[in-house]
């Protein structure tokens, strides 16, 4: 599988493919254009399926609890919207720790008064890109430990690479560049692109889609489920 292929380069395979140039159409520059188009595609493609191989592992998605350390930043690689689970170790075992914290809780150990206790039983989102443990740790012998899926790169310049297949990205783009003339080549496009999904998809051993737990209506965080749909 082609990965990792600069933003750049994504750009003249999209202009080879749609038979564009980047010249200047309708006064919107034709190559800002499809790299806009290039970054909504592989977002749309991550958003949509769990792919392997960006899931993120071991050390890369743990933090060291520390003694009376209530919030934390959550692991840079991590993306917070894709969370599937959740474990802490203490004492040498990993036990997996749910996620929601109520005034329940706070009622058995109140963390605004600095009550600790190990180890963490529960964690919680803490604005956007914090997490909160309670109680709060007693020790700072414990660690958790997140399963999810990586931030996707951005693409925010010509160097940057992209995390998904190439090809897949470039037909997919092809494909929408041509439609609004019906172009023949506009079907042929999609039709190869929705089979290089199908294959890799398949390569991957993944044929269901994973959805994640993700906000709430209200604009709060809601508890992490796993939920899975059949691909069609």
């Amino acid at each position: 599988m082609p990965r990792g292929t600069s933003l750049s380069l994504l750009t003249e395979m999209v202009q080879d493919e749609s038979r564009t140039s980047s010249a200047t159409s309708r006064g919107v520059d034709h190559r800002a254009y499809l790299q806009r188009l290039i970054k909504r595609v592989q977002q749309e493609l991550y958003d949509d399926y769990d792919w392997p191989f960006m899931r993120i592992t071991r050390d890369a998605a743990g933090k060291d609890m520390a003694a009376g350390q209530r919030y934390y930043d959550f692991p840079t690689a991590l993306n917070p919207d894709r969370i599937s689970r959740v474990w802490h170790q203490f004492g040498g075992l990993w036990t997996p720790l749910d996620q929601g914290i109520t005034p329940a809780e706070y009622n058995a150990y109140d963390s605004d008064a600095d009550v600790r206790a190990d180890p963490p039983q529960k964690w919680d989102w803490y604005g956007e890109s914090q997490f909160e443990v309670w109680p709060l740790p007693a020790s700072a012998n414990g660690e958790v430990r997140f399963e999810g899926m990586k931030s996707l790169t951005l693409l925010s310049n010509d160097a940057a690479t992209a995390d998904l297949d190439d090809h897949l990205i470039v037909l997919f783009c092809a494909a929408e560049v041509l439609a609004p003339n019906n172009q023949k080549d506009a079907s042929l496009k999609l039709q190869k692109a929705q089979r290089r999904l199908a294959t890799l998809r398949g390569n991957l051993g993944t044929q269901k889609r994973v959805v994640f737990g993700a906000r709430a209506e209200n604009g709060k965080r809601r508890e992490t489920t796993l939920r899975v749909v059949r691909a069609v």
